[in-house]
């Protein structure tokens, strides 16, 4: 307010700070205002434009759908999506970013503009030239020496994302939360799981790609994780997971059900799987669960199994397995 008090339209608008509905009202009838991420977004106000702004942090287009009627019965209304790239959690600007960039390679006209400011993939990270080829501020807002301070504080892939603008898979050596050496040399081609296992299901948050997981204990008392599928599309998942549930009685099937693989809950019930459903408490613990194994060495994994759908087996048949983890033919 501060900046607008000192600008050329001081004077001209009032301010309303009532908390839920604070907003600029200017004297000619227009208004700024802010609204939570949410398909009620806007909801029963009439839009000549929005800003969708840190649109990495929206998983799904609820927001967008909420904004677009508020829109239509405008001449001339713009939707702007701003953001940083995101994470492997940012399906809706991640697929904007993808059309963008497709729509640029084509001579097609439309509507719609794309802007990105990134650093080519490859370029060294730790060098101001590739800072300055991508940060048109750097020099006028924002100082080199600031950009230095924060590529020695943050971790590479932070850095690379809030001020390169790359994504996951474009950002070298990018292993998120537990590191690249500490989870390989957990791989034990000849790890198996013995009674019980539990299994876990997840799909990706575009819905590109579904994975199950196993868990359980080695007869030395280590613990074993392995991949036992993984597919594009998510209409395998329900189907394998019975299977599976036929196959090896596990102590329990667990999926999220606020997360994308939600969906995958009510079929599962349906036919007749009892589903454990994490609280946000207990997936917290059991990350952090999970996370002191890896980096303490007290589990293992296959790296071998897992790659392609096993054989099924007859219902309980477990000699069919015999010396093999759930994820073995």
């Amino acid at each position: 307010m501060a900046t607008l008090d000192r600008s050329p339209f001081a004077g001209e608008y009032r301010v309303r700070y009532q908390r839920g509905d604070e907003a600029i009202r200017w004297h000619n009838g227009s208004r700024h205002g802010i609204t939570a991420p949410g398909e009620k977004a806007g909801h029963s106000d009439v839009l000549d434009l929005a800003v969708a702004d840190e649109a990495w942090g929206l998983e799904d287009s609820r927001l967008e759908q909420g904004l677009s009627p508020t829109m239509v019965t405008r001449p001339q209304p713009q939707l702007w999506v701003v953001s940083t790239a995101g994470t492997v959690r940012s399906a809706y600007l991640r697929a904007k970013v993808e059309q963008g960039r497709a729509r640029v390679g084509t001579d097609r006209r439309s509507a719609v503009a794309y802007f990105e400011w990134s650093a080519p993939e490859g370029s060294d990270p730790a060098d101001p030239q590739t800072w300055r080829g991508c940060m048109p501020t750097l020099g006028h807002t924002v100082r080199e020496a600031t950009i230095a301070h924060e590529f020695e504080r943050l971790d590479l892939a932070d850095f690379c994302r809030a001020y390169l603008n790359w994504w996951p898979g474009e950002i070298p050596n990018d292993w998120q939360v537990i590191n690249e050496a500490a989870w390989r040399v957990l791989a034990d081609p000849s790890s198996a799981a013995v009674d019980p296992v539990a299994f876990a299901a997840d799909v990706t948050p575009d819905r590109s790609a579904a994975a199950i997981a196993v868990a359980g204990l080695r007869p030395d008392g280590l613990g074993h994780v392995e991949v036992v599928d993984h597919r594009p599309g998510t209409g395998w998942v329900v189907g394998r997971l019975v299977e599976l549930a036929v196959r090896w009685s596990p102590c329990a099937v667990v999926v999220d059900e606020v997360g994308p693989a939600g969906s995958l809950v009510a079929p599962l019930e349906a036919a007749e799987l009892e589903v454990v459903k994490p609280s946000a408490r207990a997936r917290a613990a059991a990350d952090s669960g999970f996370y002191d194994a890896v980096v303490g060495g007290r589990c293992a994994m296959s790296p071998t199994r897992g790659s392609t759908p096993p054989s099924p087996a007859p219902p309980n048949d477990r000699s069919a397995t015999a010396g093999h983890g759930p994820g073995g033919g």
